[in-house]
């Protein structure tokens, strides 16, 4: 027998850390099913080290244009920065945001964002047409405030109030360790 909307349970279980993407699909009380994935990286709490890569896409619904509401919701220490690396495309239908600082590099028609340091960020009406695809990813760099803690970054994608999608990235706060000195063996 196949499985229908109604054998899915009412609230997911919470995923296991891993680091592949694993892909949730549960029932909302309309029988609309939403998207959801959950991802773990390693940042490193040194500022001046490379930074984390999170590629993600946002898409649009398959049927028809629609207006969604894209939310940003952090849980990171103080001073963790976070750059979305955008399509020009996608940039120019949510320029509007007031975001903190944009650099354009017209030569590969990207933009990067710097998202807000606040715990919740909503970029309003946001028009995608039917079957879009923006290939972006979020660029990641630590802060010394950083302890061994799991901490998490979500971008939910929302339309007529309910969510549609959500990315969810768990951030492995990890310090770099050096190389201990060698001990010098004793000879024979």
């Amino acid at each position: 027998m196949r499985p229908t909307c109604r054998s899915f349970p009412r609230r997911l279980p919470v995923a296991p850390p891993t680091r592949q993407p694993i892909l949730v699909v549960g029932r909302s009380d309309n029988n609309n099913i939403a998207w959801r994935n959950f991802d773990v990286v390693d940042v490193l709490a040194d500022p001046s080290a490379d930074p984390a890569i999170v590629p993600f896409a946002v898409v649009g619904a398959p049927d028809n244009q629609r207006v969604f509401d894209l939310l940003l919701l952090r849980d990171l220490p103080e001073g963790v920065e976070i750059w979305w690396e955008v399509p020009l495309g996608l940039y120019g239908l949510m320029r509007r945001a007031g975001f903190p600082k944009v650099s354009l590099r017209k030569r590969d028609e990207k933009a990067r964002i710097l998202l807000p340091d606040v715990r919740e960020f909503v970029i309003r009406d946001v028009q995608l047409g039917s079957k879009a695809h923006f290939p972006t990813r979020l660029i990641v760099r630590g802060s010394k405030a950083m302890k061994d803690h799991l901490y998490r970054l979500a971008i939910s994608q929302r339309t007529t109030g309910q969510e549609v999608g959500r990315v969810t990235v768990g951030m492995r706060g990890t310090i770099k360790r050096r190389a201990s000195p060698k001990k010098p063996s004793p000879r024979s």
